[in-house]
Formats: structure tokens, sequence, C-alpha cells
């Protein structure tokens, strides 16, 4: 019955009339009437930033008695070249820097002779404001440069260490560090 309502054209003229006088009628609820005026918000003062603060203390001893480890220099290199990879990834988060640490440091435990890791492991203590442990890396990075082994890869990387920017809050240590 209802289908033939609907046919007969009844449901639609009165639905039609239903609209009609809707809208002659006028919308009423709650977008009817005058609109409020739009209100700004206030402007909240930002808090200053504090002077940023290094942790001086580092309680991890990179001068440990290395001579029992036998180095496994294929394996310190391709975990470098991962830690450069997340390093280079453009992503600053801390989460991310730990994870370029923890690379660096699982090179320096299959060749505690690795310079770049010991150079990269600094970087990123000093990204992570840990002045402490970046210096102490940066001393050892000088130790590998007495030894003639190690000499010319710990040069090429205290280079690198004076023109590196993430020192640059505690310069004069760092260069002192290398012993320049």
């Amino acid at each position: 019955m209802r289908q033939r309502l609907w046919h007969n054209g009844m449901v639609r003229r009165l639905f039609l009339a239903l609209v009609i006088v809707g809208g002659a009628l006028g919308c009423s609820g709650p977008y009817a009437g005058k609109p409020s005026p739009l209100v700004r918000p206030v402007k909240k003062k930002r808090p200053q930033a504090a002077a940023a603060t290094f942790d001086d203390q580092c309680k991890t001893d990179f001068f440990a008695d290395a001579s029992r480890v036998k180095p496994r220099t294929r394996d310190a290199d391709q975990l470098v070249v991962q830690g450069n990879r997340i390093l280079t990834s453009g992503d600053d988060e801390t989460a991310t820097m730990l994870d370029a640490l923890g690379k660096f440091r699982s090179a320096l435990a299959a060749d505690p002779y690795q310079a770049e890791a010991t150079f990269k492991m600094a970087v990123v203590y000093a990204q992570l404001r840990k002045k402490g442990c970046a210096v102490a890396l940066l001393k050892r990075l000088a130790e590998l440069e007495r030894h003639p082994d190690f000499e010319r890869q710990a040069t090429l990387m205290i280079q690198a260490a004076q023109g590196e920017s993430s020192f640059d809050a505690f310069r004069d240590e760092a260069n002192a560090a290398v012993g320049r």
C-alpha cells in the first residue's frame, strides 16, 4: 500500500508541501538569528627557555683495557655504516640518536680501536648534551692517534672533530681533549 501511495504522488506532494512551508517560515535552531561576534583568544606568554645545560658526568669507562679483545674490523665497519645511516636519516629525536649510539657502541665492542665509531659516539653524546662523555671520547681519539697502527684514521677523525658543530657549545674543552 505504501508503494501505491508513493506512486500515486500523494506522499510526494505532502513532502513537497512540507519543504515549501518550512522554507517560507525560515530556519530556526542553533543557526537562526544574528551570528555572535568572533572572540580572539588571549595570547599566552611563552615561558623563557632555560639555558642549555650539559651533563659533565660520564659513568662509562672508555679507557678500559682492550688488549684481550680480538678486533673484528669488518663487523665494526658495518656497524659504523649502520649507525651513520641512522644519523643521516634527518631525524633528531632522542630515540633515533640512541639507536645510532647503540650501533657505535657495538662497533667499539667489535673493534675497540675503531676511530670513526669513537668520533661518532662523541658527536651523538654531544647532541644528547652529555659533555662529559663526549670529551672523554675525544680524549680517547687523542690516545688512538698516539698509536702508530691507528694514527691515520684517528688524525682524520680529530680533524673532523675540529669542524664539528656539535662541539661548538664546549669548543675549548673539545680542542683541549684532542690536544689542539
